[in-house]
Formats: structure tokens, sequence, C-alpha cells
């Protein structure tokens, strides 16, 4: 599933580039479930200020994508997390097996 985020300055409505993502993972802490976290890739993207991540997601639910974010001119890094819901996953049956 891909997820894709914003990074917008503190001061104002100014998209930030060049951030450097890491450490990210989802996980259902936003539903009580610790633990258990799932790793998320980030994936290039072509629109300035815009991140994206890719994640397997098994279940629907509320998820929480949690990374760390070196922005260019913050002294130190900063610990993000989106929280998301993912409904009506397709899912695919298993054609009927052969009965001996």
């Amino acid at each position: 599933m891909p997820i894709k985020i914003q990074v917008w300055s503190r001061a104002g409505a100014v998209l930030v580039g060049g951030v450097e993502m890491g450490e990210a993972r989802v996980d259902r802490s936003p539903e009580g479930q610790l633990g258990g976290a799932l790793p998320a890739f980030f994936t290039p993207s072509l629109d300035y200020g815009t991140y994206n991540f890719r994640a397997d997601l098994p279940t629907d639910g509320t998820w929480a994508l949690k990374f760390l974010a070196r922005i260019p001119g913050e002294a130190q890094p900063i610990v993000g997390s989106v929280t998301f819901k993912v409904v009506g996953r397709i899912v695919t049956d298993k054609p009927p097996g052969r009965r001996p």
C-alpha cells in the first residue's frame, strides 16, 4: 500500500525538500495493539516536499506510520507519526481444490 506524506515548515505554508527519512515502520498502536511493527520502505517521489512510503499491510484497521526525519536547518531529527485507516482490502478467494 502506498502512503504519501508532505513535510511543511514550522513557520508557514512552505513545503520542505531534502528531508532524509529513516527508521520507517507501521503498526496498529492506534487500536491499542502494541508490538508487531512491520517495515515501511521509502520510495522516491518527483513531487517537491512529498515523501512516499510503501508497506505491506495484512489487514484492515487503523495503522500508524512512524519515521525519523532529518529536516534541513533543524538541529535534531524529528520523530514523525501519521495515523491512517485501511478499509475494503480486496481479498482473493482461493480456487476450490479437488477432493480425492
